[in-house]
């Protein structure tokens, strides 16, 4: 009898894990990767600079200042696409996380 009292709490208790602790620990693993990235890209500061003419290199006429300004766009856009990029994986891993159990039962009986 306990056994069939225990299901119901053992089912939610498993779909709280699938639902809502995995996801979450996929969402902080990407969350660390995208800091990571943040730490050795620096978007913002690139942009600070780059809104500045802040010239590269400590050339300080205008060529330096233009290939500066060239460099650092070239980088911030790269940044972006690295980010998007990784919000894109990000996105795909908790959909297929959250559709495989359904996908798995739905094959498994014969529904897909």
């Amino acid at each position: 009898m306990s056994l069939i009292l225990k299901f119901p709490a053992h089912i939610l208790g498993f779909l709280n894990w699938w639902l809502g602790v995995m996801p979450t620990r996929i969402f902080r693993s990407f969350e660390e990767i995208f800091t990571k990235f943040d730490g050795s890209l620096q978007l913002v500061s690139n942009l600070r600079l780059w809104f500045m003419f802040e010239p590269l290199f400590g050339d300080y006429g205008w060529k330096g200042r233009m290939i500066g300004f060239l460099f650092r766009g070239v980088r911030a856009a790269v940044t972006v696409l690295i980010y998007i990029s990784i919000l894109i994986v990000a996105a795909a891993f908790e959909l297929g996380w959250i559709l495989l159990l359904p996908a798995s039962i739905g094959l498994i009986f014969g529904l897909i």
